[in-house]
């Protein structure tokens, strides 16, 4: 069997994620299977940044290029992932936002934005902010006299602009970890429907400004990454492995970026 014959086991995997991706899609699945579906592939997209991909970018950062099964070196296998996951990722979203969400609240399961929330419904978020969000909040200012937070794997942040002060004229960069111990779906006690939630980051960019002496941010974008957590170690020596397993695993909080907001691009040099 010739090379080209053989399909790359990365492309492949990036199939059969797209097959999960179609039963969301399948109006015959009720519609809670459907929104499980969608949960599945992003976990999916997550194990296979950390650990696939991850494995490619450390081989292509090191130079390389041995080729698979395939014919692929791991440099030109990340050149097609990055696009195929793109088209992926697009997708995903699209079903979100244009057929589930809709087909949610026809069933009487409301997303609501602040734009859409009663008077009665932003008290309730005030106070559930000040009482149960705010505690938890630990705002970080961004700038060249502090040295960058080391931003926690597959943790939501808040990434916020904020106005000038009297004596800097440029506008401020801020950044806020939404709590991890806290829903992500603040349930709303009244409105109309059988459920109402609203994000948990929706709520605290709405009432972010209460974190930075009233000054409102002028844009708030929410933001995750990936890491990489893939490692070699040698298993010739039992007691060797137990210390190298220690080791990488207390180095996978540091581990190179491998995905990041907005769209997925490719970490690597160019050859």
């Amino acid at each position: 069997m010739g090379k080209r014959e053989i399909i790359n086991r990365e492309l492949s995997w990036i199939d059969f994620n797209r097959r999960v991706l179609e039963e969301a899609a399948n109006p015959d699945n009720p519609l809670l299977e459907r929104g499980k579906f969608l949960s599945i592939c992003s976990t999916n997209l997550d194990e296979f940044f950390m650990v696939r991909v991850g494995s490619l970018v450390r081989a292509a950062f090191a130079g390389d290029k041995k080729k698979d099964p395939s014919g692929l070196t791991p440099r030109e296998q990340l050149d097609a992932i990055f696009p195929a996951v793109q088209e992926q990722v697009a997708r995903q979203y699209e079903l979100l936002n244009t057929e589930y969400v809709p087909a949610l609240a026809q069933s009487g399961i409301h997303f609501l934005k602040a734009e859409d929330l009663s008077k009665e419904q932003r008290e309730w978020l005030s106070h559930y902010f000040d009482e149960q969000v705010q505690p938890l909040m630990t705002p970080r200012a961004i700038d060249d006299k502090r040295p960058f937070p080391l931003l926690a794997s597959r943790r939501l942040y808040l990434a916020l602009l904020l106005p000038p002060t009297v004596r800097a004229g440029a506008p401020r960069m801020a950044l806020l970890a939404v709590p991890s111990t806290l829903p992500r779906v603040v349930m709303l006690p009244m409105g109309r429907g059988k459920a109402r939630g609203v994000l948990l980051e929706q709520v605290i960019a709405a009432y972010a400004h209460r974190l930075f002496g009233k000054a409102h941010p002028l844009a708030v974008l929410p933001f995750r990454i990936t890491r990489n957590t893939d490692f070699i170690y040698n298993d010739s020596d039992a007691d060797a492995l137990i210390v190298e397993m220690r080791k990488n695993l207390k180095k996978r909080k540091w581990g190179r970026v491998v995905r990041w907001p907005k769209k997925v691009c490719s970490p690597c040099p160019a050859p």
